[in-house]
């Protein structure tokens, strides 16, 4: 059974039941797949059969499994992500000026890209040494948690067409109207789960 995040004497701390890590793991891993792409570095596609979680997550369109970019330095040219939720990782610091924007990109494009990659691939780190479930964090690590989580709902909220408060406040309502074939269903489920427990995690670390 999971439990939420909690503060402790040695750190922050949870109890997540096996399926609830391994989705929260795939979801980490996925998102860090969608940035490692955008510059040509994909990471090999997670292992499984057709019915696996990452396969549910790549047919919703979650990852791309189509071409990958080059890898040479043409393929740093720093113009906005084709990918509607990469871009809203990583947003055009100026909406009316793409010139502007893309200069921008240009010169911090890689800083925050490798900020948010550094976050993911510690909370995958975390996740998937946790095999018993039971997490013990330090403030650190919670934080990079907490960041992760919040990049990993941006791109959930994107593929589910959550474009503002209401619509996601409104999804718990849709989940409950959606075929289980529907591919966004594990969506749904992944980003109402991820909602509860980010803010678990975001209340234990309030001091």
């Amino acid at each position: 059974m999971t439990h939420g995040f909690r503060r402790t004497r040695r750190g922050i701390a949870a109890d997540l039941a096996e399926p609830e890590r391994e989705i929260l793991l795939a979801l980490v891993r996925q998102t860090a797949d969608l940035l490692e792409e955008q510059v040509g570095g994909p990471a090999a596609p997670e292992e499984g059969d057709d019915d696996s979680f990452e396969a549910l997550m790549r047919r919703a369109g979650f990852a791309d499994d189509g071409p990958r970019p080059a890898t040479d330095d043409s393929a740093s040219d720093r113009t906005s992500p084709t990918d509607p939720a990469v871009r809203r990782l990583l947003p055009d610091a100026h909406h009316d000026d793409a010139e502007l924007s893309a200069e921008f990109r240009r010169l911090t494009g890689d800083v925050v890209r490798d900020r948010k990659l550094g976050h993911l691939r510690r909370a995958a780190r975390i996740l998937a040494d946790a095999d018993d479930g039971r997490l013990r964090l330090t403030q650190q690590e919670a934080t990079s948690l907490l960041i992760s989580m919040t990049d990993v709902r941006l791109v959930l909220a994107q593929r589910l067409d959550l474009v503002d408060d209401e619509a996601a406040e409104s999804l718990s309502e849709r989940v409950e109207q959606m075929d289980p074939d529907d591919p966004r269903f594990p969506l749904a489920l992944g980003y109402e789960f991820l909602t509860w427990l980010q803010e678990t995690l975001a209340l234990a670390l309030t001091p």
